[in-house]
């Protein structure tokens, strides 16, 4: 059972207390078969030593994942599971889709810094797509990308490193 203390579900809706104690809509769902507005939301848990939650958002086709305040109740959208680095002052988000084309190919990097994370970073690719990511260290990432070759998807590695000032 994923850790969504201080959370409430009715139906398609999430509900948590603002600062003042007061109930409040955090995210609200719908089912409805427009393929325009279904969207649910399902909670995966809260991301270890910062105040968020992880909400996996499902729409008609494809999906993405959202990360939530717990006091401020700002939303940050990524593309996959946040990955945080072992130091834990980065969150990386890769996404590959390139035969369906539902959702996202590329990446989001964001940095932690004093519990909020701040977007740095979000690169599209066109012609390929980052599958998974570990931290080799606290600036270095092995990635496993997805690419087209001979009109069949075909996988291989590479490192990522983040340059800090």
């Amino acid at each position: 059972m994923p850790d969504s203390s201080g959370l409430r579900q009715e139906g398609l809706n999430w509900y948590a207390l603002d600062m003042e104690g007061k109930e409040k809509l955090v995210l609200s769902g719908n089912d409805n078969e427009g393929f325009d507005s279904f969207v649910v939301y399902e909670c995966l848990g809260s991301v270890k030593n910062l105040p968020y939650w992880v909400f996996k958002v499902n729409f008609y086709e494809g999906g993405m994942f959202t990360l939530v305040n717990k006091n401020s109740g700002e939303k940050i959208d990524l593309v996959s599971p946040p990955i945080i680095s072992p130091d834990q002052k980065w969150l990386i988000s890769v996404s590959s889709d390139l035969i369906a084309e539902y959702d996202y190919n590329g990446f989001v990097l964001l940095e932690i810094k004093d519990q909020k994370i701040i977007k740095r970073a979000e690169v599209a690719l066109k012609t390929k797509g980052i599958e998974d990511a570990k931290w080799i260290n606290n600036n270095t990432l092995s990635i496993k990308e997805n690419y087209i070759q001979n009109d069949e998807e075909a996988t291989r590695y590479s490192i990522l490193r983040i340059r800090t000032q």
